[in-house]
């Protein structure tokens, strides 16, 4: 048998040149900011929280402690604003916002609906969406808290053991609704029983998580991220879907990013990517929208983003050490990036450069710190900008599509550039372009 080829040029490992976002529009977003970020979500959480008190009735009812409670006066209308209808695809300023709590309330509990239906007309709006704006905010604080940190560094609090707690239960599913034993070509077909009870459990699992009022809203978030039960299949998407989930509980109050973000990533995400990965192989579920061997993994993505964020300052572990069985074996547990490429060698036969290319060649980029800041670009060029991976995606209150407001943006980085120097407005791995080549690009998913 002849040697494995070396790990390709940096250029080679994008699989080409990156291309532009679907939809004829670049990404229209302000850069990641940390402290900018984390203020944004203690207001947005204020802002619900305020809302949502102020129109119930103190007591039993409420939907967040008494200790929140807040009046009229207290709400922040500029937090929340309204959207149009989703028939509605004008390129005008969105109306502004609601003037009553009342109505604020209705929006935030409102159930959400998809609104990216045309590639062309609704891929500019998204990309210069306040619902990506936050969950590409949620995604970085996330990889800035999981630095240099193993999974079993992170401290579940009482609102991230609930989480962990739902996961479990549906997993346990799974032991109740085995594959059907019937030759089946395309996945296996006992996932739709699994899924349908998903669904018909949905108010039992959201119960310990949120109060009853949200959810309507937040509900289809979770019902999306375990896999299609029409297709028989599983990606990026679904993927996405959960992780909206978890970043509007972050808008929401329920979690708190500037605590849980740890916890999110090494707890609640990795025992996520248990679930599905069980999922996947007990029903055979299909790849949704996979590259082939010409893809990065055929289902998951982030946890190779945040993965390669946590081999940052490992004294040993280098990109190359994926090649070495022993050390996938010895760090599976404790990181999310060998733990994607252990599940891969379980799941698949043959040489490694052969089943994933992709992979392989990323090994040969020498720093995690350029791994780390490469996945982001191609997380953005081959997820979040592709419309057959977000076209199912569900906007309402907490994940608005309306666009940013660009100038409260751009006036809030400028005013944390002023008090914490430029340092705050650095990307959270590398510097502006560096390692970009070696790991971004054409990559698929």
């Amino acid at each position: 048998m002849p040697p494995p080829p070396q790990p390709a040029p940096a250029a080679g490992a994008a699989g080409g040149t990156e291309q532009p976002p679907q939809g004829g529009a670049q990404p229209q977003l302000p850069p990641f900011a940390p402290q900018r970020a984390l203020a944004r979500f203690a207001r947005l959480a204020a802002a619900s929280r305020a809302t949502l008190q102020a129109t119930t009735t103190r007591g039993s009812d409420s939907p967040f402690p008494a200790a929140t409670a807040a009046t009229a006066a207290d709400v922040d209308s500029d937090a929340f604003s309204s959207d149009p209808s989703p028939s509605s695809y004008s390129s005008h300023p969105p109306p502004p916002p609601p003037a009553t709590p009342q109505a604020l309330a209705a929006a935030l509990t409102a159930p959400p609906t998809r609104r990216i239906l045309d590639a062309a007309t609704d891929m500019p709006r998204w990309l210069r969406s306040e619902a990506l704006s936050r969950y590409l905010d949620f995604v970085q604080l996330v990889n800035l808290a999981v630095t240099g940190k193993k999974n079993e560094d992170a401290r579940a609090e009482a609102r991230i053991v609930k989480l962990v707690a739902m996961l479990d239960q549906v997993e346990a599913w799974i032991a109740d609704i085995p594959p059907q034993e019937s030759p089946q070509r395309f996945g296996n077909k006992a996932f739709r029983t699994w899924h349908q009870r998903l669904e018909t459990s949905m108010p039992t699992l959201l119960a310990p998580i949120v109060p009853a009022a949200l959810h309507a809203a937040l509900g289809p978030y979770l019902l999306a991220a375990f896999g299609h039960p029409t297709r028989l299949d599983y990606g990026s998407g679904h993927e996405l879907s959960f992780l909206c989930f978890v970043c509007a509980l972050c808008v929401a109050g329920v979690l708190r990013i500037e605590e849980d973000a740890l916890a999110v990533g090494c707890v609640v995400f990795v025992r996520y990517l248990d679930v599905v990965r069980r999922l996947q192989v007990v029903y055979s579920l299909e790849p949704a929208g996979s590259h082939g061997v010409w893809g990065l993994d055929d289902f998951q993505f982030l946890c190779y983003y945040w993965g390669a964020a946590q081999m940052i300052g490992h004294p040993h572990a280098k990109p190359k050490s994926v090649l070495s069985p022993d050390t996938v074996s010895h760090l599976r547990a404790s990181n999310m990036y060998f733990g994607a490429i252990a599940h891969i060698l379980s799941t698949k036969s043959g040489p490694f450069h052969e089943h994933s290319p992709i992979l392989y060649d990323i090994s040969g980029v020498p720093r995690w710190e350029k791994v780390n800041a490469g996945m982001l670009k191609m997380y953005r060029a081959e997820v979040v900008e592709k419309f057959p991976v977000v076209q199912h995606l569900v906007f309402g209150g907490y994940l608005p599509f309306e666009d940013v407001a660009r100038e409260v943006e751009e006036a809030e980085v400028k005013e944390v550039a002023a008090k914490a120097g430029r340092d705050a407005l650095a990307p959270p791995t590398v510097g502006e372009g560096e390692g970009v080549a070696e790991v971004g690009g054409g990559g698929g998913v």
